[in-house]
């Protein structure tokens, strides 16, 4: 879903065939695994943005798939007045725990997402807040993801 970012730059396809290339304008990482904690948290959709230069996509994680909007302009999308351009059958679950797995397998490269102008001892410190902070909510989408795996289990042992 999100490859390992390059430069700055990380692509986003939730088919395997349509990709938004995703700018450093957006903490693609942080603000991502925000809008998970928030949407889990409240059992509403997920809701994530990125800029696209010169554009914007939004991607909605609704219960039962994702729609995707892309604005052409540099404001971003009003999407509430906008038909999504594409619809995908992944559900909000499958996108956090898929955007989990993908952030993690290149934890390394998302830390660095954001300092790329930081040398020295203030890189180092900066690493380590944003790899904890990084962290800390991977390890809160991973819990809620199990606990909520949990009950839909015990769900399906009652008569």
């Amino acid at each position: 879903m999100l490859t390992k970012p390059d430069c700055g730059w990380t692509k986003f396809s939730l088919d395997g065939k349509n990709a938004y290339y995703l700018g450093y304008v957006t903490d693609v990482a942080m603000e991502w695994l925000d809008a998970a904690v928030f949407g889990l948290t409240y059992d509403s959709p997920v809701v994530v943005k990125g800029f696209c230069e010169p554009g914007w996509m939004v991607c909605a994680a609704t219960w039962d798939e994702c729609l995707v909007w892309f604005e052409d302009s540099i404001d971003p999308p009003d999407i509430f007045r906008m038909e999504p351009e594409a619809v995908y059958p992944v559900d909000r679950l499958a996108f956090c725990r898929e955007m989990v797995e993908d952030i993690t397998n290149h934890l390394s490269a998302w830390v660095d997402w954001e300092l790329y102008d930081e040398e020295g001892e203030e890189a180092d410190a900066s690493r380590s807040a944003r790899e904890s902070a990084l962290m800390e909510r991977l390890t809160a989408i991973k819990t809620m993801l199990d606990e909520m795996a949990s009950e839909e289990d015990e769900g399906e042992d009652e008569p």
